[in-house]
């Protein structure tokens, strides 16, 4: 390539990938948009009960779509681009006309920006739909009460701690996007196995640790503040430089693929 970055070449490339998108994982965006959705018909078929005395409230369907979104830009990677590290089914990747900076910047478009806000903004539509019916347990919109208790909910907490979730957030999926690259087969369930492995063991190490130092300022109610203080400080610095690293991996690891 003569230049590293062409931005008609790029947008070649996201035409591409949008319909790669939509032909391997619109079909699974769709359920994993109406799954939230799944206790308001049980509302209807619930038996016993009149399913107008049943309420699931804003903020339980909101945490519910949350989770369908996380889980589109877990799942994105294994099915929009399942054969890109695969000898043979994978020269389609290798041999598409574009630099390869051209074609991660399009794999993390559609991992993390269209796939999740496509699953959100069909979620919401879903749970405004049924909103509007005069039955079921739907009976209010999604984002009423839910802003007040939202932003309730971040004044009482330390704001390093919501910076700290949303990359740890991030890096749940770069994970994700990480092992694409790496495993070949069983891709979604080796990365569970093997996350919930090393966690295991981080927790046999660590867990000791923090009971000791737990422990040793629990009863000082000036150290426990400062020790929390360091703690808050140390997850933002290491959930931001794996978030990094996990960004640098994926971008050399598809580069030294073999086809």
């Amino acid at each position: 390539m003569e230049k590293s970055f062409d931005i008609q070449r790029f947008k070649k490339v996201l035409v591409n990938d949008f319909h790669n998108t939509v032909s391997r994982f619109g079909v699974f965006m769709l359920i994993l948009a109406l799954l939230p959705h799944l206790l308001w018909l049980l509302s209807l078929v619930s038996l016993g009960q009149d399913p107008q005395s049943i309420v699931i409230p804003p903020q339980i369907r909101y945490r519910l779509i949350s989770v369908a979104v996380v889980f589109a830009a877990i799942a994105a990677p294994s099915r929009i681009y399942k054969n890109c590290n695969l000898p043979g089914s994978g020269n389609y990747f290798a041999l598409m006309p574009a630099s390869l900076p051209e074609k991660f910047i399009s794999m993390m478009i559609y991992c993390f920006i269209v796939s999740p806000i496509a699953v959100f903004v069909g979620s919401v539509a879903v749970d405004t739909l049924f909103s509007w019916l005069p039955f079921g347990a739907y009976d209010s919109y999604l984002w009423q009460g839910h802003i007040q208790t939202k932003i309730g909910g971040l004044a009482a907490i330390d704001w390093r701690l919501a910076v700290e979730n949303v990359l740890s957030d991030i890096f749940l999926v770069l994970l994700f996007f990480f092992t694409n690259t790496l495993f070949k087969k069983f891709k979604l369930t080796q990365t569970i196995l093997w996350s919930l492995l090393a966690v295991i063991v981080l927790a046999i190490i660590i867990t000791p640790i923090l009971i000791a130092v737990g422990m040793d300022v629990i009863h000082d109610a000036e150290r426990a503040y400062g020790a929390f203080e360091v703690y808050l400080w140390i997850r933002m610095a290491i959930a931001a430089i794996l978030d990094v690293l996990l960004v640098v991996f994926s971008y050399r690891r598809l580069k030294r693929m073999q086809y």
